[in-house]
């Protein structure tokens, strides 16, 4: 009910002439010694680094982006990325050379066939609970031969490689930062879903509470 009536995400950036925001992650206040409970808030070390005149001066054009922000049931909005592979041990040289070759080759592995899953990042498969097409984000799409790890995710950056994005992605924005985003038309359903997830399109219109 509460998102159904609308949210606005606030960012806020700001420094601490003060304290030098030592309360966030330093040692405050200073007169106390920091192995009391609760003053040593942090390993930052509160010295002349963390003061906003170091700041502005150090980094006049210092920047920030937020991405990947995401609204969705718990599990539904994160992918965990795939575990690293085991690392095998390596094998014992034989003590002697083998006195005969094999008489005939082993036979080859078949090949594993890939397992087709819903994206909502072009790149990362969602969990299988939700590859039925529950998921109502727009940018929902159909991954018919699984994860595709040789690309840029959306909204990842592609500042140093423009035409690496995943799927229908496009890289936008300029030298200094560019993002994957959805294509002009991101509104169609996959094209090989076996159920294709519904989109909620957002408009500026203004309502009773917003």
């Amino acid at each position: 009910e509460s998102l159904d009536r609308g949210h606005a995400m606030i960012f806020s950036l700001w420094d601490d002439v003060e304290v030098n925001m030592l309360w966030l992650d330093s040692s405050y206040p200073l007169d106390r010694p920091t192995t009391d409970p609760g003053i040593k808030r942090g390993d930052c070390l509160g010295d002349t680094t963390s003061t906003p005149t170091y700041l502005r001066q150090t980094y006049p054009n210092g920047g920030v982006v937020f991405k990947n922000a995401a609204v969705g049931e718990i599990g539904s909005t994160y992918v965990p990325p795939p575990p690293p592979p085991p690392t095998q041990p390596p094998a014992n040289k034989p003590t002697s050379n083998p006195s005969e070759a094999p008489t005939k080759k082993p036979s080859p592995k078949p090949t594993a066939v890939s397992e087709g899953c819903f994206s909502n990042n072009y790149k990362d498969c969602l969990p299988k609970s939700y590859s039925n097409g529950s998921s109502t984000s727009c940018h929902t799409v159909w991954l018919p031969n699984g994860p595709n790890q040789s690309c840029i995710a959306l909204w990842g950056d592609c500042t140093d490689n423009s035409s690496g994005c995943c799927g229908d992605a496009v890289c936008f924005g300029d030298t200094d930062h560019a993002a994957c985003v959805p294509p002009a038309d991101s509104t169609k359903s996959p094209t090989s879903a076996p159920t294709p997830p519904t989109c909620i399109v957002c408009d500026d219109r203004e309502t009773s509470w917003q």
